[in-house]
């Protein structure tokens, strides 16, 4: 067997290896995704944002509430609006500061 065809033997190995790795690899991360998405890290929330009256409803409060977190800082809005908007983050953590979840 000359050098040329041996080194194209490993090669040929080495790539196989290296596919099969990936495919395993690709599988991990599929399964990773779908135990986030299991988890629903949001709590199923798809926006962004949401206004005081969508906010009252996802948190099962009145306005005036949501109005007196945000005063008191528990809940963040936009400044950047006219009308106050909450962040989804800000309502997933304070929901999570308060329910155990």
């Amino acid at each position: 067997m000359s050098a040329t065809s041996i080194l194209h033997d490993e090669a040929s190995g080495a790539i196989t290896q290296l596919e099969i790795k990936k495919q395993e690899l690709e599988k991990q991360f599929a399964e990773l995704l779908a135990s986030i998405e299991q988890h629903q890290p949001y709590l199923g929330l798809t926006k962004l944002q949401y206004p005081i009256d969508e906010t009252a409803v996802i948190l099962s409060m009145s306005e005036k509430s949501v109005r007196r977190l945000i005063k008191r800082g528990l809940l963040q809005s936009n400044p950047a609006l006219r009308d106050k908007r909450i962040t989804r983050d800000s309502i997933v953590a304070f929901a999570r500061m308060t329910t155990k979840i």
